[in-house]
């Protein structure tokens, strides 16, 4: 019988602690991959926890754990541990799509704010500031929905309160801003499935601003077809009023015109005839998105021949 050598021995128990050297550095790394998948996964799936998600991510973290042991105790050759860490990292990446897939599935919304800005186009914003009335239409937009029934849950919340004024339980809505102040409208989803329930929120509520009124007008006009100051009207900057009267009358009490238009104005006629110059009383009821009410009584001055270069034409 042959026997090895004493240097023959010393090299093959050299090899087999490189060997194993190798091996510990390999499942080493194999359970750090392991532990940081696990962690990455509950992570990313920590905000839409449902069931399916539960029983993947508890059979990913056994997954990872049986197969760590069973390759510490098995594995005395390179070639093993190679097959078994190539075998692992497969199944984990099969685990991981198909919590991502799950994940991409989950019922969801995309919720909007929709309003009319100042050109008249329809726009969708997150947030508006300006002067009442404000009108506003709210929609959902769910996705994935699939065997999912969605309860929905629309939240106006005044600023400085911790209870919303309205909700509304409908998938779409629409409101109407008639006072100052500012607004947060949340929508929160609940979708259900038997016991399965999933909980969408928005990260950012719609913010509505509403500014205090203001309302100013001028003292005369100019009616002479030179494109400036024809008609009378409001003055600019006018913000945040919800309702608005306005009447012309003749020194003897003789209603000449009246309009309800923030934009409208008189052009200084009266049944298809021009009014001569002179002064003319102006009554508006006006009404503030802040409350405050707006009683203005005064003369207005008609000056239909008078120029913006201070000239007065024949």
């Amino acid at each position: 019988m042959h026997y090895p050598s004493g240097d023959s021995r010393a090299k093959m128990n050299a090899k087999k602690r490189d060997l194993l050297h190798k091996n510990e550095s390999l499942l080493a790394f194999h359970f750090v991959l392991c532990s940081v998948c696990t962690i990455f996964a509950f992570c990313e799936d920590r905000l839409h926890f449902n069931n399916k998600n539960e029983s993947l991510l508890a059979f990913h973290f056994v997954l990872c754990s049986v197969c760590t042991i069973f390759a510490c105790q098995m594995s005395t050759e390179i070639k093993m541990v190679k097959n078994i860490f190539t075998f692992l990292l497969f199944v984990l990446l099969a685990v991981h799509v198909a919590v991502a897939q799950t994940d991409e599935a989950l019922p969801t919304a995309n919720p909007t704010m929709t309003y009319v800005d100042a050109d008249g186009q329809e726009v969708d914003e997150t947030q508006y500031d300006g002067s009442a009335p404000f009108h506003a239409s709210f929609k959902a937009n769910v996705e994935h929905v699939g065997s999912y029934t969605p309860l929905y849950e629309w939240r106006f919340t005044r600023s400085g309160q911790s209870e919303p004024y309205l909700v509304r339980y409908d998938e779409d809505t629409e409101c109407d801003f008639n006072q100052s102040g500012s607004y947060s409208i949340e929508l929160r989803v609940s979708f259900v499935l038997g016991t399965d329930t999933i909980a969408y929120a928005m990260d950012e509520p719609f913010s509505v601003t509403i500014s205090e009124s203001k309302l100013e007008v001028p003292n005369a006009f100019t009616p002479n077809g030179d494109g400036v100051n024809d008609v009378f009207r409001v003055k600019e900057g006018y913000q945040s009023i919800v309702s608005f009267k306005a009447m012309i009358f003749d020194r003897w009490g003789k209603k000449l015109y009246e309009w309800t238009d923030l934009a409208g104005g008189w052009d200084g006629r009266s049944g298809g005839h021009e009014m001569p110059d002179g002064g003319y009383y102006l009554n508006i009821q006006a009404r503030g998105a802040d409350g405050r009410k707006y009683n203005i009584k005064k003369v207005i001055t008609l000056l239909r021949r008078y120029t913006e270069n201070g000239t007065i034409s024949n």
